[in-house]
């Protein structure tokens, strides 16, 4: 009977127990990470080109060559963030395109597109990637109509830094390109094919999810 009693007590203990871990609140989710949606920024700094002549009317190959080193003007820059590992950036030169409109009135356009890859977790992390473009320019004067167009083959690679809630970073980036290039001026058109290297540091903030 006394046995009979116990068994009786420890199984209502058990059962108040159980109720009892029932009806304590779930432990909460932890926070979920924060992730970079959207990046908006300007980059600008030090570039060396070359572009050699390919063609031009009745000729190929002329060999004349032109070098040249000079700073980016700042850049608009947008970075449109996938869930993952990557992002897509658009980088336009709007005060090229400005300054080329007041002082030279030139229509000029460019615009560089980039697949980059940001990897690690930390402040610190690398990114990199390939990517394309495209300018194009457009002239009325005296002389005539002078117009050329091109097509960049592009890549990126570098280091960004990041504040610990990821509202604003800085990124060391360097570019090196490919183009080919068609002018028309004066009643002669060429082609150049040429490339170079520029080195940009840009500032981005950032809106997070």
């Amino acid at each position: 009977m006394i046995g009979a009693r116990r068994s009786s007590r420890a199984l209502l203990g058990a059962l108040a127990a159980s109720a009892a871990l029932q009806a304590r609140p779930a432990a909460a989710d932890p926070p979920a990470p924060i992730r970079r949606r959207v990046g908006l920024g300007s980059a600008h700094g030090p570039t060396v080109g070359g572009a050699t002549l390919f063609t031009m009317p009745h000729r190929v190959g002329a060999g004349t060559g032109a070098a040249l080193v000079g700073l980016t003007l700042p850049t608009f820059e947008v970075q449109l963030f996938a869930p993952r590992l990557y992002s897509v950036d658009l980088s336009t030169s709007l005060t090229g395109t400005l300054l080329a409109a007041g002082f030279e009135e030139v229509f000029y356009l460019t615009q560089d597109a980039y697949l980059t890859f940001h990897l690690g977790r930390g402040v610190a992390r690398f990114v990199g990637g390939p990517g394309i473009g495209f300018s194009a320019a457009f002239r009325e004067d005296d002389r005539g109509v002078q117009n050329g167009a091109s097509l960049r083959f592009l890549s990126q690679v570098g280091l960004e830094l990041l504040t610990k809630n990821e509202a604003f970073g800085v990124s060391f980036l360097g570019r090196p390109w490919l183009e080919v290039s068609h002018v028309q001026a004066s009643g002669e058109q060429r082609t150049f094919v040429g490339g170079g290297f520029a080195q940009h540091i840009a500032f981005f903030g950032y809106f997070r999810q």
